[in-house]
């Protein structure tokens, strides 16, 4: 039979050749060992940029927020018209100008250049502001977002200590904010222009 193949003992048909090709065991595991390291570093990384990313997104939400409750105060103290006669008293902080932040409210008279009108700026147990306004349009309420903390409430003065504008100091995860918003108009001497 010549197309038929005899296997001798110890002896390997030719057709059936050892395959070098591949890795053996040896160098594999390092292999895997080093993609499984730059792996959990990747994935260190990935989430470290997802806690990021998170609070990044809420301080964009808080800001808008606190822009939109600065203007509101702005618009607010915008509206107030002190006439040139008024005296230093005619604006202050309830209890008292050094009274602690928590329970203090600072009253304006003169919202919308009528002296019933009234501009109020109270803060909370929680230093949380509330600004709210009467006129002859009604009642306003507003409230400032949810993790703003108030550290400061007040007026700045001239030198005669008459009212110029509102000046709040606030805090949000440890960074300060502030509004400084002046009235319409405020007292100042006749003639001081002429």
């Amino acid at each position: 039979m010549k197309n038929s193949n005899i296997i001798l003992r110890g002896k390997m048909p030719a057709a059936s050749a050892l395959d070098d090709r591949g890795f053996t065991l040896a160098e594999t595991l390092p292999a895997i060992a080093v993609v499984t390291l730059l792996l959990s570093v990747l994935l260190f990384l990935l989430s470290g940029t997802g806690i990021n990313a998170v609070r990044s997104k809420e301080t964009l939400f808080f800001l808008r927020d606190f822009l939109e409750f600065d203007k509101t105060i702005r618009e607010k103290a915008g509206e107030i018209i002190i006439p040139y006669w008024e005296i230093a008293g005619s604006a202050s902080v309830f209890p008292g100008e050094a009274a602690e932040l928590p329970g203090a409210v600072l009253e304006i008279p003169y919202y919308g250049g009528a002296r019933e009108g009234i501009l109020r700026l109270s803060i909370d147990n929680e230093s949380r502001l509330s600004l709210e306004s009467g006129g002859g349009e009604g009642r306003e309420y507003y409230r400032g977002p949810r993790s703003l903390l108030v550290r400061n409430i007040g007026l700045v003065r001239n030198g005669e200590g008459r009212p110029l504008a509102l000046k709040l100091d606030f805090e949000y995860q440890n960074r300060s904010f502030y509004t400084l918003a002046p009235f319409a108009s405020f007292p100042v001497k006749r003639g001081l222009y002429g």
